[in-house]
């Protein structure tokens, strides 16, 4: 097999299922090149019998067959020697669930992060190393062999957690949905915090792990159903049935996770925000490009909600906090700002913000400003 530009990709593509079960192809479309390329290199691989592929939901999924693993280890037998063969699992829902897992593997993995060759999490917490991504799977196998109890494997094994990222700023946990919003056991994802605490007190020396990503489409179906959900859950009808004990499944709202949710769609332009979750002060980074953006320095477009720009108070949206877009929603629903606001979000969010505040809260006055993916991958490059 000659090493192509289209090889190349086809060779990249057999090494992310190499280390995932199963992968969209949504998922596959984060690799850096371009769409159509891609396609081809997947039907190429689907043609010469090293991939399968299994469409659910919409969405098409691909996992590793005898072939492909042959190839991977004619080039790198020493990586790829204990590759083991793997029972096809063809279940929707096993194939989803698995899908979702590989989700944050590849993705944290383009942005820069130690994803796929990495030290155990064992000795990651001992030699207290920074930006490594771990799945579920690795985390859940890791409590389970260090026998936490009853407060451990036990409480996160149900857990719909896909994986946890360890950064400068912290310990992030990261889950994942294709179009809809999770459904959640009452109490089991607050219950998984308990383990997830311990490790970040052993690595960090505090036990905050407050902040998760939530992994979605770019349409934000799932963002639009978890806002939906929780005014819903503000405003009960009399009629609606209401779960039954901490073991009945619900409708996920934006505290759901916990207290700062960011909702990030699976597309390679948030690449470059991913990359800048590493630093410690990324949340401060970030003020500083909205001082230039309302300079106008890095700004794409401003668009306007009533053809005016508002001097007001400004609202940054880059990295979607579903707690805090609910939360100021409210507030503009309550009381409209007698100013307007101004709206600073990247250009990956600006029509769904947009779209959403227009419908959602009509009368208010604001202005809404786009941030030039590339500013943002300056910064994130930036030490």
């Amino acid at each position: 097999m000659n090493r192509t530009y289209t090889d190349t990709i086809a060779y990249c593509i057999l090494s992310y299922l190499a280390a995932s079960d199963w992968l969209s192809l949504r998922c596959l479309k984060l690799l850096p090149f371009s769409q159509d390329r891609i396609v081809r290199a997947v039907k190429k691989l689907q043609d010469s019998e090293c991939i399968a592929s299994k469409k659910t939901q919409g969405e098409m999924h691909y996992t590793l067959l005898g072939d492909g693993k042959t190839i991977l280890q004619q080039y790198e037998p020493d990586r790829y020697q204990r590759l083991q063969h793997r029972y096809l699992d063809y279940r929707p829902l096993r194939i989803e669930r698995e899908s979702l897992i590989g989700e944050g593997l590849v993705a944290f993995s383009e942005a820069g992060y130690a994803a796929i060759s990495k030290p155990d999490l064992q000795t990651m917490l001992r030699c207290r190393e920074s930006n490594v991504y771990y799945t579920g799977k690795e985390v859940k196998q890791y409590l389970s062999c260090m026998n936490f109890g009853a407060k451990g494997e036990n409480a996160i094994n149900p857990s719909r957690i896909s994986g946890v990222l360890f950064t400068g700023y912290g310990l992030i946990r990261v889950y994942s949905t294709f179009h809809t919003a999770l459904r959640l056991r009452s109490t089991t994802e607050s219950r998984a915090t308990i383990p997830l605490q311990t490790l970040a007190g052993t690595r960090y020396g505090n036990r905050d792990v407050s902040l998760a990503i939530l992994f979605g489409d770019k349409q934000y179906r799932a963002a639009q159903r978890i806002l939906e959900n929780s005014f819903q859950a503000a405003n009960p009808s009399k009629n609606r049935r209401k779960p039954q004990g901490d073991s009945a499944a619900v409708n996920m709202m934006v505290t759901s996770l916990g207290s700062k949710t960011l909702y990030i769609p699976v597309i390679r332009d948030v690449l470059p925000f991913l990359a800048l979750l590493r630093f410690p002060d990324w949340e401060r980074r970030l003020v500083d490009i909205c001082v230039q953006a309302v300079g106008g320095t890095p700004s794409i477009n401003t668009r306007y909600s009533n053809g005016r720009g508002p001097k007001g108070e400004i609202f940054v949206f880059i990295g979607l906090d579903l707690v805090k877009l609910h939360y100021i929603i409210t507030l503009f629903r309550m009381e409209l700002p007698k100013q307007g606001v101004e709206i600073i979000c990247m250009s990956w969010q600006a029509d769904f913000l947009f779209d959403l505040l227009r419908r959602m809260v009509p009368d208010l006055h604001f202005s809404l400003t786009e941030i030039n993916d590339e500013f943002l991958r300056d910064l994130s490059s930036n030490n």
